[in-house]
């Protein structure tokens, strides 16, 4: 039976995850970022101080690093705990850089406090009692605006000093920063596969074949071949020239049953820059397209056309697969 004469179930176009949401997963996801944001916070706020004694600049990679690491813990936290509804994970990953600017800003003051007792015992502005109770927000809330005012970044060396309107900046820009990268590691985490509602699991991803293609490739008409499941014209598009230019065809879903599969094909380009380099842009032309189990099943035959065609030296295309009138 062609592609193309496959009865397609009501199914919407493109996958989109679920909304069901566990409140014992989800509890257990807010207890275990928490923990991670308390343990992260003071750290960072260590670190950070240190960091700024030597470079301003270096301070923002640190802030990128940590926030980077951060969402990476708390997009591991939410994959295990099987989080997959958009909703959810967003409002998770909302609460988590919450937790981790509060536990920042509120060890930051007695870091600074007892960072400069040990360097300048006796002379610096506050006691070991007084950066105790800096953590405190009443207390952190007077450190900061205090620092807005006389900086923090060398206190004593007004040379190195940023105060006022620049500090606030630097401020601004650390928590951007921070918000953006954790929100975006941690999604990136989980909208790595599928999530499959009936059997309770994320699904698997399935490499399945790469194609060398034209460099003159019609994307955005091979996206609507695809969204019209016309998937015989895929072998048409294999090129026996390699001239860094590929299809990655591969399918994601739940083989444990037939209630999800998607398919995902990346355009990939390669050049050799001038420092004799390697660059790859690779760009989505359909991802996570649904497909049936007879569509998925016609789509891995033809993945194994397309490999046994580009491993044959004298073969150059295959004839377009057979459609419905």
């Amino acid at each position: 039976m062609s592609i193309a004469t496959v009865n397609l179930e009501a199914l919407p176009l493109y996958y989109r995850a679920g909304k069901g949401v566990n409140p014992q997963r989800t509890l257990l996801a807010v207890g275990l970022i928490t923990a991670s944001a308390l343990v992260v916070g003071p750290l960072f706020a260590i670190l950070q101080r240190l960091v700024m004694m030597f470079s301003i600049k270096l301070s923002l990679v640190v802030v990128i690093f940590a926030a980077w690491g951060l969402g990476y813990i708390y997009g591991r936290i939410l994959f295990w705990q099987r989080i997959h509804s958009r909703k959810v994970t967003l409002g998770l990953a909302s609460f988590g850089a919450l937790a981790f600017l509060v536990t920042t800003w509120s060890s930051w003051p007695a870091v600074v406090a007892i960072h400069e007792l040990m360097t300048a015992p006796g002379n610096g502005d506050f006691t070991a009692s007084d950066a105790l109770w800096l953590m405190l927000p009443p207390s952190s809330l007077k450190f900061i605006a205090w620092a807005y005012e006389n900086g923090t970044w060398s206190m004593g060396d007004n040379k190195n000093t940023i105060s006022g309107i620049g500090l606030g900046v630097m401020w601004a820009a650390e928590i951007v920063t921070s918000i953006g990268f954790i929100f975006y590691t941690a999604w990136q985490a989980v909208n790595k596969l599928p999530y499959c509602e009936t059997c309770d699991q994320w699904g698997v991803h399935r490499a399945l074949v790469t194609m060398a293609v034209s460099p003159q490739l019609n994307l955005d008409q091979l996206r609507q071949n695809l969204e019209k499941h016309n998937f015989g014209v895929l072998p048409t598009l294999y090129d026996a020239n390699n001239n860094g230019n590929f299809l990655n065809i591969n399918l994601q879903g739940c083989f444990g049953c037939d209630n999800l599969h998607t398919l995902c094909v990346d355009h990939v380009a390669t050049k050799v820059n001038k420092k004799n380099e390697v660059e790859t842009k690779v760009k989505p032309v359909v991802k996570r397209l649904n497909l049936n189990a007879d569509q998925t099943v016609a789509i891995a035959t033809l993945a194994a056309e397309i490999k046994a065609l580009s491993e044959a030296p004298s073969a150059t295309t295959l004839e377009p697969a057979p459609t419905a009138t």
